[in-house]
């Protein structure tokens, strides 16, 4: 018996309607999400927020569960090597995919390669901090007046490798400016001390340092967006002064490559529409001068490449490693 040819058109209908109905099906059990961050931390209230928005669209249980060490390396090791099913997931921020490759020798996943975008989540520019005593009061005076001081002036980081760090950096690379790099573990209350007593003159910072400036404790110079930020539209951006200077904090989803793309377009659609909302875009400005950060997965990838490479080229020309 010779059998009919199916048109390709009927194909494409049954294919569309598979595709369609695997969509509306996922998620079908409790959905695990993995963040690099303790409890009580921002990374991880976020995470909360969204695990919570993702629950009440998709009538489907999401769970937070935490997995640190490593600078986040050990929960995105482990959500790597879960099942690509869309029901394991990781929340993490930017150092996993753009710092942590080349700061960590020997990595045991390939960031880049074994895990795949599924939403953005948050964006936060940080600040240009100094202790009250500086007497610059815009970036081309604190540029001149790094440029005489003598001895060099004392600039404070939350750690080797870190964005506060490679901040610094990366301005003294593009304005020639002589900074000497003061690590604080962690970052926090040590390095607010240590800002505020003059013990160091300056620090690219987020919402702990720019806290302080709200409590008039330091002042704040220009933030590193490539725009003014909302959230100070009375400071200038780095990049008024510098061309192209640009950073920027991020925080975002990802699952194991290889997930279904319906389950990560489901999971992206609803992610941008809990971002969209105005209670949203209000709660986390009153995290810290966060932003919601709404990107398509493609979009999002493009991102994570480029800072990849951004970072990846200052921390080689500086030699560092955390092993």
């Amino acid at each position: 018996m010779i059998g009919r040819r199916i048109p390709l058109a009927a194909i494409i209908v049954v294919s569309s309607v598979l595709s369609m109905s695997a969509l509306a099906e996922y998620p079908t059990r409790l959905v695990r999400i993995v963040t690099t961050s303790a409890p009580g931390t921002a990374p991880d209230l976020l995470a909360r927020m969204v695990g919570t928005s993702l629950s009440q669209s998709l009538k489907q249980t999401f769970i937070v569960e935490t997995r640190t060490g490593a600078g986040g390396n050990v929960a995105a090791d482990y959500v790597a090597k879960s099942v690509p099913d869309g029901y394991t997931l990781l929340v993490a921020p930017d150092p996993v995919f753009t710092t942590n490759p080349y700061l960590y020798k020997k990595p045991s996943f390939d960031a880049l390669k074994d895990l795949v975008p599924v939403a953005s989540i948050m964006s936060q520019a940080f600040a240009l901090c100094v202790n009250l005593s500086v007497p610059a009061k815009t970036l081309p005076q604190f540029i001149e007046y790094a440029r005489h001081a003598n001895p060099p002036l004392f600039y404070g980081s939350a750690g080797v490798g870190t964005a506060s760090h490679l901040a610094v950096e990366m301005l003294k690379a593009r304005t020639g400016i002589n900074l000497v790099h003061m690590p604080f573990a962690g970052g926090g209350a040590p390095l607010m001390t240590a800002l505020m007593r003059g013990e160091v003159a300056a620090t690219i910072g987020g919402t702990a340092a720019l806290a302080q400036v709200k409590a008039g404790k330091l002042a704040a110079i220009a933030t590193t967006g490539a725009k003014r930020s909302v959230h100070y539209p009375d400071l200038p951006a780095f990049a008024e002064t510098v061309p192209g200077y640009e950073v920027l904090t991020w925080l975002g989803m990802f699952s194991p490559a290889g997930t279904p793309s319906d389950a990560i377009a489901r999971l992206n659609n609803d992610i941008a529409s809990f971002l969209a909302l105005p209670d949203t875009r209000q709660k986390f400005a009153g995290m810290g001068g966060i932003d919601p950060l709404i990107t398509r997965p493609e979009e999002f990838a493009a991102l994570i490449r480029r800072d990849n490479e951004k970072y990846g080229k200052i921390i080689r020309q500086l030699g560092l490693s955390l092993e």
